[in-house]
C-alpha cells in the first residue's frame, strides 16, 4: 500500500507539470522497480484512482488525485494560522437611544 501512496504522489507531481508520466520517472519518483510500479497501477485501476488509457497514458481520476492530496503531510510553519488565531473582538456600539 505504501507503493500505492508514493506512486498516487507521484503521478500528482508529474501532473502539475503537464507532463506525460512515463514508467521511468515514475519509477524514479515512487521508489522500487518497474515490477513493482506496474503491479501499483493495476491495483490503482482497479479501485479506480488511475486511468490508463495505453501503456504510456496514465491518468489521476478526480478521486485518484484527493487520495493522493489527501495522504500530504500538511505543511508545517512557524507562523500560525488565521484560523487558529483567536477572533478579534470589537466593542459595538449601541444602536439603542437611552429613553
Amino acid at each position: 500500500m505504501h507503493s500505492d501512496l508514493s506512486l498516487l504522489r507521484a503521478l500528482a507531481r508529474v501532473s502539475r507539470k503537464r507532463l506525460t508520466p512515463q514508467l521511468p520517472a515514475l519509477v524514479a519518483r515512487s521508489g522500487g522497480d518497474a515490477a513493482d510500479v506496474l503491479a501499483a497501477l493495476a491495483r490503482l485501476e482497479n479501485k479506480g484512482l488511475v486511468a490508463r488509457r495505453g501503456p504510456d497514458d496514465v491518468r489521476l481520476t478526480f478521486l485518484g488525485l484527493a487520495a493522493a492530496l489527501a495522504s500530504v503531510p500538511a505543511a508545517t510553519s512557524a507562523a500560525p494560522r488565521a484560523s487558529d488565531r483567536a477572533p478579534a473582538t470589537k466593542a459595538r456600539k449601541s444602536s439603542r437611544r437611552a429613553a
